[in-house]
């Protein structure tokens, strides 16, 4: 499958992908939360003598009464590493077989660690937990209903593969990924009530997904696809009224791979909205 990642398009897969993929969809929160159980967990190693038939024994007493949790370990690194190797990436949906076993054992640590603090750290320890928390479900709010969309704070930065001075710059994860992990056709009949709203006869529209365009839109859309307009003017000489044109995320994203069928062209205009963060519409005006 062709998909495109952190600037590039190709049908072959990065090692990367999955650790980055899964590092900016998880809320900083999240990290947050792995983070104070890495933290106290180097605390607790440092108190671990270190002579090596001592740390085997450990290993070895440890593994015995902790069987389901090693268990777990294992599957975590097994599926990790599998799917690291694997050459299909096309979405952080692949990994849904690590996200229970990884918040079990996250549970798990965080009260194993609540239990093992005295009075004063473990007020802090709550405080921080709590605070963490509060960012999750907050974050859960901000988001709906797009939850599909959802991407962290690290993907309002401007990343280096972004075209320099770009005029139509906006920030998002779809700069880094698209496709499922982003658009999955799922903004359709969004896009229709918005031209309904809007009193838009008719759209030029180059939609990712299976549903019917025209169930949706009516006679109000102009299917077309990448490569059919290259710049603004040979739209406008097919639109001499000016018009609007929606694309896909991943068809934004992923026609890059050639120049002569790229959307790129788009990048020096900004959209006048963006339905459920995965269909961008841009309007241009009729030249003088």
């Amino acid at each position: 499958n062709t998909t495109y990642f952190l600037g590039e398009v190709r049908n072959w897969a990065w090692p990367q992908y999955f650790p980055i993929v899964y590092f900016i969809k998880e809320p900083l929160a999240f990290w947050g939360l792995i983070l104070l159980v890495i933290l106290a967990s180097v605390a607790k190693i440092k108190q671990i003598n270190f002579k090596i038939k001592s740390w085997l024994k450990n290993c070895t007493d440890w593994s015995r009464e902790h069987f389901t949790e090693l268990t777990m370990l294992l599957w975590l690194i097994l599926y990790w590493y599998t799917s690291i190797r694997s050459n299909l990436n096309i979405g952080v949906r692949h990994l849904l077989p690590v996200y229970g076993f990884t918040f079990i054992l996250l549970a798990g640590s965080l009260v194993k660690i609540a239990s093992s603090l005295d009075h004063k750290k473990l007020f802090t320890f709550y405080f921080l937990l709590f605070t963490l928390l509060g960012w999750y479900l907050y974050e859960n709010l901000s988001v709906y209903p797009y939850y599909l969309t959802y991407f962290n704070q690290v993907v309002l930065l401007r990343p280096s593969w972004a075209p320099a001075g770009q005029a139509g710059y906006i920030p998002g994860g779809h700069h880094y990924v698209v496709d499922s992990n982003l658009d999955w056709g799922q903004d359709l009949k969004r896009l229709a009530d918005w031209v309904k709203e809007n009193n838009v006869k008719k759209i030029n529209l180059d939609y990712f997904g299976w549903a019917d365009q025209s169930y949706y839109l009516g006679d109000n859309f102009n299917w077309i696809s990448a490569g059919r307009y290259k710049n603004s003017q040979e739209f406008l000489a097919e639109n001499p009224e000016g018009g609007y044109l929606a694309v896909s995320a991943s068809y934004y994203m992923g026609s890059r791979e050639k120049q002569e069928t790229s959307y790129a062209w788009l990048d020096d205009y900004k959209p006048v909205t963006i339905i459920g963060n995965s269909i961008f519409v841009w309007y241009f005006y009729p030249s003088n």
